[in-house]
């Protein structure tokens, strides 16, 4: 289990912008994570590209919030298509924020949930 948690450290600090989030990280892992995590990953990785569900968001007819880190490694041009593509929809793109943006961000993650639910009609 240690050495499971230092790898997974190591991984996710490219997802902080604040790498030393990273060494926060409150890792535990039970050994049933432990056995199926290459297992599960395997099957994630796998799945990358085999579907698109890009145009079913049309049909999100609900208040919509899209946020992004754009210290995310994930392009903040993933954020922005989705959020294109539900009508309506209100995007939040946040600098020095990471993947874990209630983690890295958590100040504008607040802020931007509560301003977005001030004004979702009862």
């Amino acid at each position: 289990p240690k050495a499971w948690e230092e790898f997974w450290r190591v991984w996710f600090r490219t997802y902080f912008h604040d790498r030393a989030q990273a060494d926060r990280l409150d890792l535990i892992f039970p050994p049933n994570t432990i056995q199926n995590c290459g297992a599960v990953g395997g099957y994630v990785l796998g799945s990358i590209g085999s579907f698109d569900l890009h145009e079913q968001l049309a049909s999100i007819s609900c208040p919509t919030l899209v946020m992004h880190g754009l210290a995310d490694p994930m392009p903040a041009s993933y954020a922005v298509r989705i959020n294109q593509a539900i009508p309506g929809s209100k995007l939040v793109l946040a600098p020095e924020v990471g993947h874990w943006f209630f983690v890295d961000g958590t100040k504008i993650f607040t802020e931007s949930i509560l301003e977005f639910l001030a004004k979702v009609p009862d």
